[in-house]
C-alpha cells in the first residue's frame, strides 16, 4: 500500500484500458449528478416566471414567458435524453462524453441566454436581480457537481455566465460594472473552489484503478491472476452467447517443473515461470485475448471468436516456440516444454457456462500429459 501512495497518481500513469475506464466512470458520475440539476432548472425558472407574471400580466410578458419556458423545457428534455444516451453508451467513453457535452451545452446556454436577456430591455428585466441571484446559485451547485471533470466545470460556467458578460459589455448602452464584477469574480471563484475537489476525486479514482490492477495481477509473473481470469471468462462467455460466436480456452502446464526447482533451486524456477509467462503473453496479438496464471505452473488463455482449427494451430505455435528456445536464467540455459489442453465451443446455448469450458480444457490437458507431455490435445463441442 505504501508503494502505491508513493507513486505519482495521474491520469497518464494509467494504461489505455484504465484511462478509458476512468473516463467512463467520470461520465457515469457526471450523468448521475446532472439529473437533479436539470429538474432544478425547471423548478427555479417556473418560480421566476410566476413572479414576473404576477407583476405584469400583459400579452407581451405572457408571450415572452411562454417562449422562454418552451426553450428551457425543450432544452431540459434534450439534456435528459443525452444523459440517457451517455449512460447507455458508457462502454464507449468518447461517445458517452460527447452526449453529456451536447446535453450540458444546450441546457446551460438556454439558461445563460435567458439570464442575459434579463439585462436587456425585455420583460425579463423586471426580475433581473432575482434571475442573477438564481443563476449564480445554480452555478455554485452545478460547479460542485461537475468538479469531477474540469472540462465540464469550465463548459457549464461558461455557458451560464459568459452570455451575461457579453450582453453587459457589448449590447447595453451603459455597462453596469457591478454586474460584470460579480459575474467575473463568481466565475473565477468557482473555478478556483472546485480545483481541490477535482484533484481529490481524480486521486481517489486513479488510486482505486491502480489498487484494482494490483488485485488482478499475479505478484510473481506480473500477468493476470486467477481472480481476474475467472471474472473475464464469465464475461466472455456471456458476450459469446449474445453475439453467437465461438470461444476457445487453453490450459497450459509446464512439464516436469518440480525437477527444475529441485535441480536449480526455487529462485531459478521462479524466473522460469516469469519467462514462460512473458512468452505466453507476447504470443497474444488481439486486445480481446486474455492470459493469466491459473495456479502453480499452470496458465490459462481465453480466445474469444477463435475457431477450433485456429485454436489448435495457435496452441501448437506456442508449444513449439517454448520447446525450441531454451530459457536463459542466470548462467543456465534451461530447456523446457509445455502441455496444452484446448477446448472450443461453437454452439453457444444458454446452458453453456465457464465451468464447462474449464472442465473440458482440463480434460484435454491431462490427456496431453498422459500421452507423454510436450503436446497439444483438444476437445470440441
Amino acid at each position: 500500500m505504501k508503494d502505491i501512495h508513493q507513486q505519482k497518481l495521474s491520469f497518464d500513469s494509467l494504461n489505455a484500458v484504465q484511462q478509458s475506464n476512468c473516463i467512463s466512470q467520470v461520465n457515469s458520475d457526471i450523468a448521475d449528478r446532472s439529473l437533479s440539476g436539470t429538474f432544478m432548472y425547471l423548478v427555479v425558472w417556473f418560480c421566476i416566471a410566476y413572479l414576473i407574471y404576477m407583476d405584469n400580466k400583459g400579452a407581451v410578458f405572457t408571450q415572452w414567458l411562454l417562449a422562454v419556458s418552451a426553450v428551457i423545457t425543450v432544452s431540459s428534455i434534450i439534456r435528459v435524453a443525452m444523459i440517457w444516451l451517455a449512460k447507455k453508451y458508457l462502454a464507449q467513453a468518447k461517445v458517452s462524453q460527447y452526449c453529456l457535452i451536447a446535453g450540458l451545452t444546450i441546457s446551460s446556454l438556454s439558461w445563460g441566454g435567458m439570464a442575459a436577456c434579463a439585462f436587456l430591455d425585455t420583460p425579463l428585466s423586471s426580475q433581473s436581480d432575482l434571475i442573477l441571484l438564481a443563476t449564480v446559485g445554480i452555478c455554485a451547485g452545478g460547479a460542485i457537481s461537475f468538479s469531477a471533470s474540469r472540462l465540464f466545470t469550465w463548459l457549464f460556467l461558461s455557458c451560464m455566465l459568459v452570455p451575461i458578460l457579453v450582453v453587459e459589455i457589448v449590447f447595453t448602452q451603459s455597462m453596469q460594472i457591478e454586474i460584470v464584477m460579480v459575474v467575473v469574480v463568481f466565475f473565477l471563484g468557482l473555478l478556483s473552489a472546485t480545483k481541490n475537489p477535482h484533484r481529490e476525486y481524480m486521486s481517489a479514482l486513479i488510486s482505486n484503478f491502480q489498487l484494482k490492477e494490483i488485485s488482478n495481477t499475479d505478484a510473481l509473473t506480473g500477468v493476470r491472476n486467477r481472480r481476474y481470469f475467472d471474472v473475464q471468462l464469465h464475461e466472455e462467455v456471456q458476450r459469446s452467447k449474445r453475439n453467437q460466436y465461438p470461444i476457445s480456452l487453453l490450459l497450459v502446464d509446464i512439464d516436469h517443473f518440480k525437477k527444475v526447482n529441485d535441480q536449480y533451486g526455487h529462485p531459478v524456477g521462479d524466473q522460469c515461470l516469469i519467462n514462460i509467462a512473458k512468452c505466453l503473453s507476447d504470443s497474444l496479438h488481439r486486445v480481446s485475448d486474455t492470459m493469466a496464471r491459473y495456479g502453480g505452473e499452470e496458465f490459462g488463455i481465453i480466445l474469444p471468436n477463435m475457431s477450433a482449427d485456429r485454436c489448435i494451430e495457435f496452441a501448437e505455435e506456442i508449444r513449439q516456440n517454448i520447446a525450441v528456445n531454451p530459457l536463459k536464467v542466470r548462467e543456465h540455459n534451461i530447456s523446457m516444454s509445455i502441455s496444452i489442453g484446448c477446448y472450443t465451443i461453437n454452439n453457444m446455448t444458454k446452458n453453456v457456462n465457464p465451468e464447462q469450458l474449464i472442465s473440458n480444457a482440463d480434460e484435454a490437458l491431462y490427456r496431453a500429459k498422459r500421452l507423454g507431455r510436450n503436446r497439444v490435445e483438444a476437445n470440441f463441442d
